[in-house]
């Protein structure tokens, strides 16, 4: 990926978590608001590599941090950092790069992508807790219902979408560059073509299970 490419996508990427962000909805049973940034950021992993996913929400807290409303609720300053939600906000940079570390291991093992969302998601969940706990004056057991058991199952929905809709998105414009070689597409764009497998392996999956249906077996690999 080329110096304007790199820089592009990242302003791009840091641009959609400073859209989503923002829109939250207040819980009664958590000072912390639930969030559409999480996925956005997970979007991220599989956009860009680990360094630009982490200059992204990087400069994203920057942006925040100077005064921009990016912050849950369209909120902004330092102050922000030092609020019950400040530890999630730090814990940003941890659920983005290692994210997109797995995603970048693993292009094409889902079930791996998901479970290192998950890590990450289960990593930004203790930074946040612990950080909740010291200002409520409470032990980090006493604070896990209302600083990660209550936004987990939101998480997991966030989780499955973004690894699906995304490992959808990739197959659709992987056939669409076979079709038509003198466009370079947008995997060549973000550096994804080991992803294109995938499509590949559906291919095989499906003719394998085809065969099997005609000699009498249920096709599973």
């Amino acid at each position: 990926m080329t110096k304007t490419r790199t820089l592009t996508m990242t302003a791009l990427m840091t641009a959609v978590i400073c859209i989503f962000a923002p829109i939250s909805i207040p819980i009664p049973v958590s000072p912390v608001a639930l969030t559409l940034g999480t996925f956005a950021m997970y979007l991220t992993a599989y956009v860009l590599p680990p360094r630009q996913a982490l200059a992204a929400i990087g400069l994203y807290l920057l942006l925040g941090a100077a005064g921009l409303p990016v912050f849950s609720g369209y909120t902004a300053g330092l102050s922000r950092f030092a609020a019950p939600g400040g530890g999630y906000l730090i814990g940003f940079l941890f659920l983005t790069g290692i994210s997109s570390l797995f995603v970048s291991r693993f292009p094409r093992n889902i079930p791996a992508q998901m479970g290192g969302l998950f890590l990450a998601t289960i990593v930004n969940y203790i930074l946040g807790t612990a950080w909740m706990a010291y200002l409520t004056n409470t032990t980090f057991l006493q604070s896990l219902p209302m600083g990660a058991l209550v936004f987990l199952p939101l998480d997991i929905v966030k989780i499955i979408i973004a690894c699906r809709a995304t490992a959808s998105a990739l197959i659709c414009i992987c056939k669409q560059k076979r079709e038509n070689s003198e466009t370079k597409g947008v995997l060549s764009f973000l550096q994804y073509k080991p992803l294109c497998h995938i499509e590949e392996n559906h291919q095989r999956h499906s003719i394998h299970h085809s065969g099997n249906q005609g000699t009498g077996h249920d096709g599973r690999v």
